[in-house]
């Protein structure tokens, strides 16, 4: 039986953003309608949907709901599915995310891709053991090149970070170096809590993100809490970082708030292993192909972890620990992203060790959403 999924796209005739309607199934994501968009529309990415992009035979009957477009293209910036007239165009304008590229004919009724002229990803994106290049010593591709993000792509955006735990060795400056070359601007809020209303103003700045690393007490009231709940409900990334009981105190406040109660963090487990590509689902590993695994072969799990407990139905493992059990997932819903992880201590422990640096960054590119606001390069 087909899937339905609906993913957000646009009308080049009119500029407008509206919903389109995927069945997925046998080898093939068919897109059977469009509507508009409402405020209760359960929208997902288009990089959730599953093979070959095609238009079905009730889209090539009636068409775009604003123009009557009977073909649509991908555009290679932002992924958004474009209605057009299935004509060639050069430098033609994605009316999702404003970036220009040239769009092929159409053929047949597979959805053929745009290659963009501006676009933050490289030619790389999603795609997570590259073959026949040069490998570091982890034996992951050397350059950043292979990253998810081009240097210097992402000058127009911020991460907004709220370093809570004070004690053990953590700092934010291998982290902070590695986001800047990709042109990311950094709010730290590293040595102490920031007012209510600091955060507020920060988290009102465009196109930022935040990430929020746990200490081993309560150092967020309720209405810390609402503010970060407010903020993931507009779609804006957020990053939830945890390690060994019982550094995930405010983690899982937040985490009731959004999710419920059944989302959680706990454990205390000693890993220290250098992790592959998942061999098989519910195997050690990170999943291959994901945005955020871009140029990951291999990956560092972090010295003593937590694990994610109750995701079922509400978030996706992305990388299962040495144990087995899931120290990272993801969430991409509804247009919202969010990364909730187990092992903080990968941001300043062995940094230099397998992935991290590319896994940070690929992070930060993921979760500035550009699928859902556009790219604003």
């Amino acid at each position: 039986m087909a899937k339905v999924i609906t993913t957000v796209g646009a009308c080049s005739t009119k500029g407008k953003l509206l919903g389109m309607q995927f069945l997925v199934g046998g080898g093939e994501s068919a897109l059977a309608g469009s509507f508009t968009l409402m405020a209760e529309s359960p929208i997902v990415s288009s990089e959730s949907l599953t093979g070959t992009p095609v238009v079905g035979p009730n889209f090539s009957k009636i068409g775009c709901k604003y123009c009557g477009n009977k073909f649509v293209y991908q555009c290679g910036a932002c992924k958004k599915f474009v209605c057009y007239d299935g004509r060639e165009k050069k430098n033609f304008p994605c009316p999702a995310c404003g970036s220009r590229g040239d769009v092929p004919a159409s053929k047949d009724k597979r959805i053929p891709r745009g290659s963009s002229m501006l676009s933050p990803y490289t030619q790389w994106a999603s795609t997570s053991d590259i073959p026949a290049v040069k490998k570091d010593k982890y034996g992951n591709p050397q350059g950043a090149e292979y990253d998810l993000a081009k240097d210097g792509a992402f000058t127009k955006y911020t991460v907004v970070v709220l370093g809570m735990c004070h004690d053990l060795s953590y700092n934010f400056s291998k982290p902070a170096e590695a986001l800047k070359r990709k042109g990311f601007e950094i709010v730290n809020f590293e040595k102490v809590v920031p007012t209510l209303r600091e955060l507020e103003n920060a988290l009102s700045l465009p196109n930022v993100q935040l990430w929020v690393v746990a200490d081993s007490i309560a150092k967020l009231s309720d209405d810390y809490v609402r503010l970060i709940k407010r903020f993931y409900e507009e779609g804006h990334g957020l990053y939830l970082w945890s390690d060994n009981d019982p550094y995930y105190v405010d983690t899982n406040k937040i985490l009731n708030a959004i999710f419920g109660s059944s989302v959680y963090m706990s454990g205390n487990y000693i890993g220290e292993k250098v992790l592959t590509i998942q061999p098989r689902m519910g195997e050690p590993g990170i999943i291959a192909n994901h945005p955020i695994s871009t140029g990951i072969a291999n990956f560092y799990e972090g010295i003593t972890i937590s694990h994610v407990n109750g995701y079922a139905g509400v978030l996706v493992p992305l990388v299962y620990s040495s144990d087995r059990q899931v120290v990272t997932a993801f969430g991409d819903r509804d247009g919202r992203r969010v990364l909730v992880d187990g092992g903080f201590t990968r941001l300043f422990y062995r940094w230099d060790s397998a992935g991290t640096d590319r896994y940070i960054v690929n992070a930060a590119a993921w979760l500035a959403n550009i699928e859902r606001f556009g790219y604003r390069g």
